[in-house]
């Protein structure tokens, strides 16, 4: 009991936070207790962590490949690889790091965490496109998957878009957990070397907007 109200106070100051993707989750009731359940999904919530890729940290105006198997921090680069990009080479959505879903062709990321059967999930995001000129095509597509099933799809269209201005928009997809953990996965089903580009990812227990 002790431990369940010393986690509404982390709650109510704000600091239950995944690094740059925050986790998001609705205030404590009033009171000295919280639910098992509510707890248990706040905190269930609070294990995603770098929804901003903001590590590993790659040098200023970078652009750093990752292929298949390889890690960013939690997230396992599937695929043909991902390009994680660094301020000032492009505009990011939140922090100085965003990831560019194809390096050498359609690749993706997933991350693994902890979950509450039967559970909804809402997945914040922020989505833009390699904006290059010479990279067709424009519109850049791609899924998202929840223990490989998908969820939602995407689309962004680079046309007047620049590494200056991106266009980033904010958008959500929902998903009911059907186990204690969830493989949580973007993946691009965009030809070539230039596609979807996400930042800010967020997960939530709630359907609360970011």
């Amino acid at each position: 009991m002790v431990a369940l109200r010393y986690l509404t106070a982390l709650i109510m100051a704000g600091v239950l936070a995944s690094g740059a993707g925050t986790a998001l989750a609705e205030p404590a009731p009033a009171g000295d207790t919280v639910g098992q359940e509510s707890a248990a999904s706040i905190l269930a919530a609070a294990r995603f962590s770098n929804g901003g890729f903001e590590y590993p940290s790659i040098q200023d105006g970078t652009v750093q490949p990752y292929s298949a198997g390889q890690t960013l921090g939690p997230w396992v680069v599937t695929g043909n690889g991902v390009d994680l990009k660094r301020e000032p080479y492009w505009e990011t959505a939140e922090g100085v790091q965003s990831v560019d879903l194809n390096a050498n062709g359609p690749g993706g990321v997933s991350q693994t965490f902890e979950t509450i059967p039967g559970l909804t999930y809402t997945v914040f995001y922020r989505l833009a496109g390699n904006p290059a000129p010479d990279r067709l095509p424009v519109v850049k597509t791609g899924q998202i998957l929840a223990d490989g099933q998908q969820v939602a799809t995407f689309t962004f269209d680079i046309t007047g878009r620049t590494r200056e201005d991106m266009g980033y928009v904010q958008r959500a997809a929902m998903f009911v957990a059907n186990g204690s953990t969830t493989e949580l996965s973007f993946v691009s089903t965009t030809p070539g070397d230039a596609g979807p580009v996400i930042d800010d990812v967020r997960v939530s227990s709630c359907s609360c907007s970011g």
